[in-house]
């Protein structure tokens, strides 16, 4: 055991808080494996947990998907949220293991994986290393890279993420609006009339009162773009439109969808979603009989969100940097 403690990993503590904790989340499980499971589990988020505050990063266990004890009883889990990261997933190995089991459910939406090896006594744990990202269910310790570069990844990872954001023209930039830069695919009410009259009266109508009131007085800006889930259908059309407003440092955010071609009532079975950075659902509302649905929702500068509209088999999703 003592051999795998070298200057490429880190012994972690366990206090007996973290014992107790692990051993509450292990009572809710219904098998003594899938108890053992989770008791393990939580035992490696919790040493992966103490090595990132130790080093000066911000985790949350509480948006953790392994400290939600549904989630535990589902599936072989062990991520652990870095806010405006992402979800690192905390894997534990047998002393005497030559490979790190990566479970099919946990092969996705991840930006490292992290080996911990328990000792004996349960009141410490080796952080062994980590492995950017998996293709294969199983990974060969050796092939790790040392824990100590998991501060300098993580940074590189967010700043080449950003660019890539940056770069990308799909992504709707909401500050320049203010400064009445605007994308062309996005336009007011009166454009989107006058560009397409099959809207009719009623619903241009509709889609001003949509609008937040004494939008010139109060210095917001709303845009308006029509989507078209059906290529068939253009009863399923819809319109999405924000408004945006400044309130000192952040930016406060309405988003209403409407329907189109004189239709009173949103399609039925629309579901219209509030992304976050990592593409998580936040929002969500499903239309039945609605005629329209709203989100309001405030947001600092940098920050990135997304709206997912699902109508039957066809998805929009429109990306957006505040």
């Amino acid at each position: 055991m003592n051999s795998r403690l070298n200057p490429d990993t880190f012994l972690v503590s366990l206090t007996l808080s973290s014992r107790i904790k692990a051993e509450n989340f292990s009572r809710n499980q219904s098998s003594t494996q899938k108890a053992q499971q989770v008791y393990k589990n939580t035992l490696a988020v919790l040493a992966v947990n103490t090595y990132l505050n130790y080093s000066g990063w911000v985790t949350s266990l509480k948006t953790s998907n392994s400290w939600n004890p549904i989630m535990q009883s589902l599936m072989d889990i062990g991520d652990l949220d870095i806010p405006e990261y992402g979800k690192v997933e905390c894997r534990l190995i047998d002393s005497n293991a030559k490979y790190l089991v990566i479970p099919p459910e946990v092969r996705e939406d991840r930006i490292a994986y992290i080996a911990v090896e328990l000792k004996q006594s349960l009141e410490s744990a080796i952080i062994l290393g980590f492995m950017p990202e998996v293709t294969e269910d199983t990974i060969l310790l050796s092939q790790l890279r040392s824990i100590l570069e998991l501060p300098a990844y993580l940074q590189n990872w967010k700043q080449e993420k950003e660019l890539h954001k940056l770069l990308n023209p799909s992504i709707t930039k909401l500050k320049q609006w203010l400064m009445g830069i605007v994308e062309e695919n996005w336009q007011t009410i009166d454009e989107v009339f006058s560009l397409s009259p099959s809207l009719g009266l009623r619903n241009a109508q509709q889609l001003r009162s949509s609008l937040i009131t004494k939008e010139t007085l109060n210095e917001a800006v709303s845009r308006v773009k029509l989507l078209n889930l059906s290529p068939i259908e253009r009863n399923k059309n819809i319109a999405l439109i924000l408004c945006i407003q400044e309130q000192q440092e952040n930016l406060d955010i309405s988003v209403k969808v409407c329907p189109t071609n004189s239709n009173t009532y949103l399609p039925k079975g629309l579901e219209v979603f509030i992304l976050d950075e990592e593409e998580q659902p936040v929002m969500q509302a499903q239309a039945n009989n609605t005629r329209t649905i709203e989100f309001r929702f405030s947001g600092e500068s940098g920050e990135y969100f997304s709206i997912k509209a699902c109508l039957d088999e066809n998805t929009h999703v429109e990306r957006f940097i505040i």
